[in-house]
């Protein structure tokens, strides 16, 4: 998007251009800056990444690179990887025999086929929530579903996943 200026951004342009926005004049206001766009895209993702990403995810994420194979380095020293499977699978509960163990074979199939103790640290990973917005909104629903209207619904039957 910073490399090229999107549909939106043109019509923000063009509309104080005119001076008009669909069918609202707009006023001429002289304290009004312009802000550059590549500025502002990095600025938006500066912000986003300091709100979504806690430490803990970031260590996370920086652990879990030890299992993308086009990060792995050309010529792999031995024990690579073990402490950051090792840590994952502390903060998982895993067991880190089994872990390691399926690392290492996985290491020496180039990557090619994920061995199955492995699955489940990486089935961990993508449940790691990067902030906590995801357990606010469901919070937030299940308040507008349970209320005093509502006063016979009991909370096993609100937070079970819907089926259709």
């Amino acid at each position: 998007m910073k490399e090229r200026k999107v549909e939106k951004y043109l019509e923000v342009a063009q509309a104080l251009e005119e001076m008009k926005f669909k069918s609202v004049k707009l006023t001429d206001n002289r304290r009004m800056i312009t802000i550059r766009y590549e500025q502002f895209l990095t600025s938006l993702v500066d912000r986003i990444r300091a709100r979504m990403m806690s430490p803990i995810t970031n260590t996370i994420i920086s652990e879990l690179s030890a299992l993308k194979v086009d990060s792995w380095p050309s010529i792999i020293p031995p024990f690579y990887g073990r402490n950051e499977i090792r840590s994952l699978s502390e903060k998982f509960q895993l067991n880190f025999l089994k872990a390691i163990t399926a690392f290492q074979d996985y290491l020496d199939n180039g990557g090619k086929c994920l061995p199955k103790d492995l699955k489940p640290l990486l089935n961990c990973a993508k449940v790691t929530a990067c902030s906590s917005s995801e357990c606010e909104r469901v919070f937030s629903s299940m308040n507008l579903i349970l209320s005093d209207i509502r006063s016979r619904l009991l909370i096993q039957n609100v937070s079970k996943p819907n089926v259709h």
